[in-house]
C-alpha cells in the first residue's frame, strides 16, 4: 500500500496547501478526506460550537452544510455515484452553504 500526501505550491500567492488526498495501491483509488468547517476555518473554532447551541438558523445551516460535504466525499470517492452534472451542483450548493455560515462567523465576530 502506497500512501502519498499530495501538496500543492501557489507561486503566486506565496501560499503552500495539502490538499488532503491520498493515493492507495499506486493510484487505483483515490481518497478525498472530509474537512469540518472547524478545520477550514480554524480561528472560528470556539465560536462555531456557541452558535451550534445558540443559533437555531446558524445549527441548520451547519447540518446542511456537513451533510451535504459528506454526500461530495461519498461520491468523490466512490461509495456512491453520481453523475458529473449532479455532482457539480452539489458541490455548489456546499459552496452557498459554506458562505453562508462564513458570513454569519464574520458578522457575529465583529458585534
Amino acid at each position: 500500500m502506497n500512501l502519498i500526501w499530495i501538496t500543492i505550491d501557489f507561486p503566486d500567492t506565496n501560499t503552500i496547501e495539502t490538499a488532503g488526498i491520498f493515493l492507495i495501491y499506486s493510484g487505483v483509488i483515490m481518497q478525498v478526506e472530509h474537512h469540518q468547517l472547524a478545520v477550514d476555518f480554524p480561528e472560528f473554532k470556539e465560536q462555531i460550537h456557541d452558535l451550534k447551541s445558540s443559533d437555531a438558523h446558524f445549527a441548520k445551516l451547519f447540518d446542511e452544510y456537513e451533510a451535504t460535504d459528506k454526500a461530495v466525499n461519498r461520491a468523490e470517492n466512490g461509495v456512491e455515484h453520481l453523475g458529473d452534472v449532479a455532482l457539480e451542483a452539489l458541490k455548489k450548493v456546499r459552496i452557498h452553504l459554506k458562505d453562508q455560515l462564513f458570513q454569519k462567523l464574520q458578522a457575529t465576530a465583529k458585534a
